[in-house]
């Protein structure tokens, strides 16, 4: 958290003409831009898998990255997925929660709250089918 001295110093830096500009500097240069675009895509690219990392870590068998269905043994990031535990999914996207990495930032945010796990997709297509089967 930022002191009231912080703020205001980072408030009088945005304010001035130099940070007001500094993308029209920029396009001046479009090699030097470029590169500034590239890197700040693949620092948000590592950004969002660390918080997709943490989120599906946590609400993972043990607090671990992995698949909470018995038996299941898949550790891949790119096959886990989120899922809610009650199958309220829909009641949230109507509420506007949002989904991909917007949602796990959300929930980061709000203190990991109970009511998700971690499955892998097959699970996941596995626990909806079941669902619509007896119900």
């Amino acid at each position: 958290m930022q002191t009231p001295a912080q703020k205001r110093a980072l408030a009088k830096y945005r304010s001035s003409a130099w940070y007001k500009n500094r993308f029209k500097r920029m396009k001046r240069n479009p090699k030097k831009y470029a590169a500034f675009c590239a890197r700040r895509r693949e620092q948000q690219r590592l950004w969002n898998l660390r918080v997709k990392k943490t989120v599906l870590a946590h609400y993972g068998k043990r607090g671990k990255l992995r698949c909470v269905w018995a038996g299941c043994e898949v550790t891949d990031l790119d096959c886990l997925t989120l899922d809610h535990v009650e199958n309220n999914g829909k009641e949230h996207r109507a509420a506007g929660y949002p989904g991909g990495v917007n949602g796990y930032r959300v929930l980061l945010a709000a203190g990991m709250p109970s009511g998700y796990q971690t499955l892998c997709a097959n699970h996941q297509l596995k626990k909806e089918n079941l669902r619509r089967r007896n119900g």
